[in-house]
């Protein structure tokens, strides 16, 4: 007799562990979170001669969902010396390419151009833009 309460005892003990285990509780501490996708832009301005960096501008992109704007801008650093520029966590998509040059006029500078952010990815692009000498 002893021996079936013995043998009860574990199997109830077993039955509350595998229902414990396969509790809804249990698997949302293992539950992962997306994190958002996002990627990067990278790379340097150069002046028409496809030489001289362009220093004191920027970079800006214009997110595009379903081929139109949707109001949402990123803007790189300012351009140093060497003409370098960098736009992190980027969502992806596709962006429209600004290049801003600072001057007296603060021009802007639209390029038909269209970059296609990817996640985890860094793309490398570099811009001459004709017509600006410094």
């Amino acid at each position: 007799m002893r021996n079936r309460f013995i043998n009860l005892k574990y199997a109830v003990i077993c039955c509350l562990a595998v229902f414990v285990a396969a509790s809804p509780a249990a698997h949302a501490q293992s539950t992962v979170i997306d994190e958002p996708k996002v990627g990067h832009v990278q790379g340097f301005l150069y002046t028409e001669d496809g030489q001289t960096p362009m220093t004191d501008s920027w970079v800006k992109l214009e997110q595009l969902i379903d081929g139109r704007a949707n109001g949402k801008e990123f803007k790189s650093n300012v351009t140093g010396q060497a003409g370098e520029y960098r736009l992190e966590n980027l969502p992806v998509g596709l962006y429209l390419v600004r290049i801003m040059i600072r001057n007296k006029e603060h021009k802007d500078k639209k390029l038909h151009c269209l970059l296609n952010v990817m996640a985890n990815e860094t793309n490398n692009v570099s811009f001459t833009l004709k017509g600006i000498r410094r």
